[in-house]
């Protein structure tokens, strides 16, 4: 029984007391429909859910690591519906969506699993083509810093940037900026060979802008 005005906190209660919250599309669309006015708070709590899930996951389960990743793409599919506020806004880098996360470049890398290096890369837009870059990592992305998914595909898919202004000035050449895709960049990185293993297949369980 729930009080006539419940309160989010309520509503989280009450989902705590009735079952085990899995966090699919499924359970979320069951909860907005008792709940419509709190469509948006339960949508970001299935995502932060998944997204959590999906971090606890063991490499070596493997079937429990689909499911999670797969309950992390649906919440986020449901935040890139709804979600339009910057919709308009000119494409910034991905370092400025980091600060204007209140985050370090290292503390934004770690949090969504890749190393400092293959960040750079990203925001240099060195990883090329975008096609062939995993929807896992942009959606935790969008996740850890707070945006949606447009802002992220944006801020990857800019022109590639040099690394040092200054060597560009001192060049009096054009200088030659050299692109990876995207398994080029992970094999390449710092990445343990557990977790590289795990991105490469990430890219193969869906890549690209949806």
């Amino acid at each position: 029984m729930t009080r006539p005005n419940p309160t989010f906190d309520d509503v989280l209660a009450l989902m705590t007391e009735e079952e085990a919250i899995v966090p699919n599309h499924e359970v979320l669309m069951q909860w907005i429909s008792r709940f419509p006015h709190f469509a948006d708070e339960l949508t970001d709590y299935f995502a932060a859910l998944a997204f959590q899930l999906e971090e606890e996951v063991a490499v070596h389960q493997l079937d429990a690591e689909h499911f999670a990743n797969l309950a992390v793409s649906e919440a986020m599919n449901l935040l890139h519906a709804r979600d339009s506020v910057r919709e308009d806004e000119k494409p910034v880098r991905l370092s400025k969506l980091v600060e204007r996360a209140s985050l370090t470049q290292e503390g934004a890398a770690a949090r969504v699993g890749i190393d400092l290096e293959t960040f750079i890369k990203l925001d240099l837009c060195r990883i090329q083509p975008i096609n062939g870059i995993p929807r896992l990592l942009v959606e935790r992305f969008a996740l850890t810093l707070q945006t949606n998914i447009r802002q992220i595909w944006a801020a990857i898919s800019l022109p590639m940037a040099v690394s040092s202004r200054s060597g560009l000035l001192r060049s009096h050449r054009r200088p030659q900026v050299r692109s990876e895709a995207w398994e080029e960049a992970i094999t390449g990185s710092s990445l343990p060979e557990a977790e590289k293993a795990s991105w490469l297949r990430a890219a193969r369980e869906g890549t690209g802008p949806p």
